[in-house]
């Protein structure tokens, strides 16, 4: 006789896991103007996106998106990211005006002008990125107006990141009120930071 007690049989149970769904790759839920003229679709507002990170697509309904919008993002105090594409060539005046959190703007190589103050009163940028095709930029993208009410302390310190040597920068047309050009920042030039400026 076998006195030992029989030991349970082992039971192996396979685990399963629920793939989350893939996030995509652009934003949804924003509403577009379509500009008959050329056949072309213009970022016209937020719609019912609620992405933190706004990705704007080069692209809907098949025909190209070439422009944002006067006011488009306006107070949308939950963004904390953009990232606009190539296929975007003009960026309106207000088109992001007081989007109080946002920190990152990335505006990617295609991008040839960029309004008077797109980005005005949004004081919490640390990031800015344009591109070496860039060749228009209207005074007040670098800086946000009111700042003459805030102490120097209190001005956030933003990294200009330009995709373009330092020749490239000077090239670029700049136009409007040279008194208001105001940047407190580090500029990148081809991922270099730019530390002694002489201006041609």
């Amino acid at each position: 006789l076998n006195n030992k007690e029989s030991e349970p049989a082992m039971t192996t149970t396979q685990e399963t896991t629920t793939a989350e769904p893939e996030k995509p790759l652009y934003s949804e839920g924003l509403e577009y103007y379509f500009y008959e003229k050329e056949n072309v679709y213009h970022v016209a507002g937020i719609g019912i996106c609620k992405d933190e990170h706004i990705r704007i697509p080069p692209e809907h309904e098949g025909l190209p998106v070439t422009r944002i919008k006067y006011f488009a993002f306006s107070n949308c105090d939950f963004i904390k990211e953009v990232t606009i594409p190539g296929s975007v060539t003009y960026i309106e005046d207000d088109s992001f005006f007081n989007c109080a959190a946002l920190e990152t703007v990335t505006i990617s190589e295609g991008v040839t002008y960029i309004e008077s103050s797109p980005f005005t009163a949004c004081l919490s940028i640390k990031s800015f990125t344009v591109p070496k095709t860039l060749t228009k930029i209207s005074f007040g993208n670098f800086f946000t107006k009111g700042l003459e009410q805030m102490n120097h302390s209190e001005i956030p310190i933003v990294n200009l990141y330009y995709n373009g040597s330092i020749d490239d920068w000077f090239n670029i047309e700049f136009n409007g009120n040279k008194e208001s050009v105001v940047f407190w920042g580090n500029l990148y030039c081809n991922g270099k930071l730019i530390e002694d400026l002489t201006i041609p």
